[in-house]
């Protein structure tokens, strides 16, 4: 049986042992004492309400005389598995050359626009410094965007239209990698024929892990 840990406080402190097996599944997030209760676990579940895929931590607590665990199959079905990296840009409001007002309209798309390996180009024989399909055997370079906050100069989240800062999170294939350690490179000023870039976008973070097909971390 699943519960919130709000749900469950009725049921640890009223619930009487049994002699076969029943086990409280207390959801994520919950506290350290209820986590000290039981045994912590992650599993794949689905929303009914959207279809998606996701994973969900929480901490099985036992209260019969026979443990409760997790079914799982004799053979598991297989989770395809990415290598990616993580990027963090920023946009900063005052070394923008365009006005705050088109930022605002779409500010993935206005990155995206201001950085040439983060866009496709799907001519098979060009060179340009863009993202080819056919070259990386990947139609896309971004694989996931997440993390887009708005914020003020001390980073705390503002309105758009007050906000000082853009700040967005993505996750790219990792045959960006030499691209991406240039483009953080770019925030010191040693790329000069990306100027533009240089002084609006700066990555702040890169961080290989895995990256499951459901759109979760491993």
């Amino acid at each position: 049986m699943a519960f919130t840990e709000k749900e469950v406080q009725p049921y640890l402190h009223h619930a009487p042992s049994s002699a076969a097996g029943i086990g409280f599944l207390v959801l994520s997030p919950y506290s350290e004492s209820i986590a000290q209760q039981g045994q912590i676990v992650r599993f794949p579940v689905q929303s009914r309400t959207t279809s998606e895929p996701m994973l969900v931590s929480a901490v099985l607590i036992q209260r019969g005389s026979i443990p409760v665990m997790r079914n799982t199959p004799t053979q598991p079905p297989a989770v395809e598995q990415v290598a990616t990296q993580t990027i963090k840009c920023l946009l900063y409001r005052d070394q923008l050359q365009d006005q705050w007002q088109t930022v605002m309209q779409a500010p993935v798309k206005y990155i995206i626009g201001m950085v040439d390996f983060l866009q496709v180009c799907k001519q098979g024989d060009c060179s340009c410094p863009k993202w080819h399909p056919s070259l990386h055997k990947s139609d896309m370079p971004i694989l996931d965007v997440w993390q887009r906050d708005f914020l003020s100069v001390h980073f705390q989240k503002n309105r758009p239209v007050d906000a000082q800062i853009y700040a967005v999170a993505m996750r790219v294939s990792p045959q960006m990698s030499i691209r991406i350690c240039l483009l953080s490179q770019a925030r010191v000023g040693s790329i000069s024929n990306q100027g533009r870039m240089m002084a609006a976008v700066r990555t702040l973070s890169i961080t290989p892990y895995g990256f499951l097909a459901s759109h979760c971390q491993k």
